[in-house]
């Protein structure tokens, strides 16, 4: 089954959208938020002395959470399992239904389609 995964916000940033496949009753991940890279300044010793570099590393801000979808007849059930616990969401196949919320103005969807 495909499974697209949409974390929409009232925010300017908009929404983003992920796509991926998995088989019935298999374990998928989605991430949301995002990696971007920051600039840090960081004292490298050298044999003539202490000498200042910057450096971009990647700040990661993400959140993940794991789920199994099931498909039963025309719904599909969702098991989720995050670091803050489980829960269960169900909706009907083809069709886009809200899989919970990260808070008042920040929502996630999901939509599964059967494989052909």
């Amino acid at each position: 089954m495909e499974i697209r995964a949409r974390d929409s916000s009232s925010a300017a940033e908009g929404r983003v959208d992920q796509r991926l496949q998995v088989l019935d009753g298999s374990r998928a991940t989605i991430y949301l938020g995002e990696s971007r890279p920051v600039r840090e300044r960081r004292i490298i010793q050298t044999p003539v002395g202490p000498v200042p570099q910057d450096v971009i590393v990647e700040q990661d801000s993400r959140l993940g959470f794991d789920i199994v979808p099931r498909l039963t007849g025309p719904t599909v059930q969702v098991d989720i399992a995050s670091a803050n616990g489980y829960g269960t969401a169900s909706g009907p196949i083809g069709q886009w239904f809200e899989l919970g919320a990260l808070a008042e103005s920040r929502r996630i969807w999901i939509k599964v389609d059967p494989l052909p």
